[in-house]
């Protein structure tokens, strides 16, 4: 594990999970539609979004992705993305939905993700995080900062997923 701070940390996931999602992405592309062709508000950008795929998720799986920070009860969601070149995600939060995030990368790619303390449209020079996509890394943060992919020129893959939902009172 490298703690980076502010509760940002990241961790390496086992080849054979990082397989597994590419496998899922895959039949995804080839069989259904993606989530931003039905939901054309999503954040994904020159991409496709499968669904929520935690169904397909084992325990042993599930296990790698949470690691020992979280118990594998708290993924409840997670999708996955491909990244045609130009694509990119548009700043957003979790703040409603979840109290922490993650990335996992499914391959080498350009684009970095950000992280942001603040938002950067409201607070100048807020600090931020720059997470460049190696494939194996996984990255956790609070749901509620600020972030964004940027744009990739490659074919970048990510799982993404929510973790302790966050109860809107």
């Amino acid at each position: 594990m490298f703690r980076i701070g502010t509760g940002i940390f990241s961790d390496k996931i086992k080849t054979e999970t990082v397989d597994y999602l590419n496998t899922l992405l895959d039949f995804s592309m080839k069989n259904l539609p993606s989530q931003h062709e039905e939901k054309p508000h999503i954040c994904t950008k020159k991409g496709y979004q499968t669904y929520d795929i935690t169904k397909y998720l084992n325990d042993s799986y599930k296990k790698d992705l949470t690691k020992r920070y979280f118990d594998i009860k708290d993924l409840f969601y997670m999708h996955c993305i491909h990244y045609y070149p130009n694509g990119y995600q548009h700043l957003h939060d979790h703040a409603h939905s979840e109290k922490y995030s993650f990335v996992a990368y499914l391959n080498d790619a350009d684009g970095d993700t950000v992280v942001y303390l603040k938002n950067p449209l409201e607070y100048k020079n807020t600090k931020e995080y720059r997470f460049t996509p190696k494939k194996g890394k996984i990255v956790y943060f609070p749901g509620h900062l600020p972030h964004e992919g940027l744009l990739t020129t490659s074919n970048k893959r990510v799982a993404v997923g929510s973790l302790q939902r966050q109860e809107v009172g």
